[in-house]
């Protein structure tokens, strides 16, 4: 775990992060669980059809509600 918690330090803002939900120490090594992931959903954006979270007031506010979660 010390080596998972210093690639953490080294890089806090990686949005690599922003996904994991939690970490356990295991027999072994290290288990590392991630948010459950959202399939983009199509969204009119100026007139075209487009899948990104970037784009989506539901899944923008979904991470934010995340980033307060256990990591």
């Amino acid at each position: 775990m010390k080596v998972l918690d210093a690639m953490r330090s080294d890089a806090p803002d990686d949005p690599f992060w922003k996904g994991v939900a939690g970490t356990e120490v295991e027999s072994g090594g290290v288990r590392v669980r991630f948010h459950e992931p959202r399939d983009p959903r199509d969204l009119d954006v100026a007139g075209s059809r487009v899948q990104c979270h970037l784009f989506d007031d539901e899944a923008l506010a979904a991470a934010r509600e995340l980033g307060g979660a256990e990591r």
